[in-house]
Parts: structure tokens; sequence; C-alpha cells
């Protein structure tokens, strides 16, 4: 399944956090607090956005592995355990190279996946290290030279790249700093000694979500168009 089927799956279940948050909204929100909905709503699709990462890491890594997308200098950095390469070895059957990446595949994938599986590609500095096991490219450049309009609000003022490409990653690291503080903090602003001893629960509203919700699709969306390996 690839990378932007399993967003889309993951997506859906967003919005449909989306329209049950709405719904208590409009229905019941004197006995509730539909609000929480919101909390969960932003972790999920930053999770969405983590997941999409990892696939589309994963999908060209394997591609440069069965040689039909070239390999980065990172690449050759990756390293494989010796009980996978030796079960790689058994399995193979043959002498031929081509033959041996064919039978052996799914042995490499099983190894990216362990290597992909203890990192959050969250964070615009993550998602660029790892990205450059699968691609040469000046990703966040190439994404708004693009797609700039997607990303940049709308001004007359003139922006080179490198600027255009910093504010995507400024919003996105914004998105995810506020996701932590979601999942590790109770969306808790802490205490601040000099005028207050007590934490504060940060404000959410559902026009944030919308914000994020299209900044993250986009970015996806734009991603999959430049990195996807039926595209490249």
């Amino acid at each position: 399944m690839s990378a932007l089927i399993l967003f889309k799956d993951a997506w859906d279940r967003c919005n449909h956090v989306s329209a049950l948050h709405s719904f208590l909204t409009n229905n019941y929100s004197t006995a509730l607090q539909p609000d929480e909905l919101l909390r969960w709503e932003w972790v999920a699709r930053v999770s969405a956005l983590d997941l999409y990462f990892h696939e589309i890491i994963l999908d060209r890594m394997v591609m440069i592995y069965l040689g039909k997308i070239s390999p980065t200098d990172k690449f050759s950095d990756f390293k494989i355990s010796l009980g996978t390469l030796g079960s790689m070895i058994d399995r193979a059957d043959s002498t031929k190279f081509d033959v041996f990446v064919i039978n052996t595949v799914k042995y490499f994938e099983l190894e990216v996946r362990e290597f992909l599986q203890g990192q959050t590609l969250q964070q615009p500095d993550k998602i660029t290290e790892y990205l450059k096991y699968c691609t040469n490219i000046k990703f966040w450049e190439e994404l708004v030279k693009e797609n700039s309009a997607l990303f940049v609000q709308e001004t007359s003022e003139i922006l080179p790249l490198s600027e255009k490409s910093r504010r995507v990653k400024a919003k996105l690291k914004e998105i995810v700093d506020r996701r932590n503080i979601i999942a590790h903090q109770a969306d808790l602003q802490p205490p601040d000694t000099i005028t207050t001893l007590e934490h504060t629960l940060l404000p959410i509203n559902k026009s944030e979500l919308q914000i994020v919700a299209d900044f993250i699709e986009n970015l996806v969306y734009s991603t999959d168009k430049l990195l996807n390996p039926n595209y490249v």
C-alpha cells in the first residue's frame, strides 16, 4: 500500500473526529467539552504526517535497492545487520545480482522499517535528515518552488526561495511543538512563577485546526508529487 493511501486512511479518521466535534458542539456543548476532541485531532493529524514520511522514505529506499531510482550518498551509509544479511544470502538461490535483489527485497524492507521505527519524522530538521537516505533534492526549496502559494501567505513582498522554505519549516515546527505540548503536557502552559503558580490550559478552536489540517494536507500531497517513486 502506497504512502499516500496510508496517509489518506489516517486522514479520514481525523476527519471523522472533526465531524464528531462539530456535531457535539452544535448539540451538546453545554453538557460536554467537545474541544477536547480538537486536541486529539491535532495530535492525530501530525501522526498522519509522521506516518507518511516513514512510508515514502521506505518506498524510495526500496526502489533504490531494486535499482529503479538512483542511490544517494546517505543511502550508502545504511547498514544491514549480520542476521538479516545471512537470511538474505540463504534466500537468494542465485549468483545473479538482479535475481538476488528481487528474492531478498522483503528482508531489506523489514530492515529499513526497523531502522525508521524508532524515529519521529515530524520536525523539519528530522525530516530533512532522513530524506537524505532516499533523495538528493533540496527538499524544502523544491517544495516551495513548485507550491509557494500553498504555504506562504500571499503579500506584495517578493521573497527569496530560502526565506519561503524557512517560513514553511517554521510553520511546521510551530504545529509540531503544539502537538508535543498537547501530548506530553496535557496542553497546559507551565506556571509563570512571577505572576502565577498555576498551570493554564491553552486555548484551542476549530479555525486553528482547519489551518493545521490544510497545511499538513498540502504539505503531504505536494511532497508526494516530488518524491513518489511512481512520479520520479
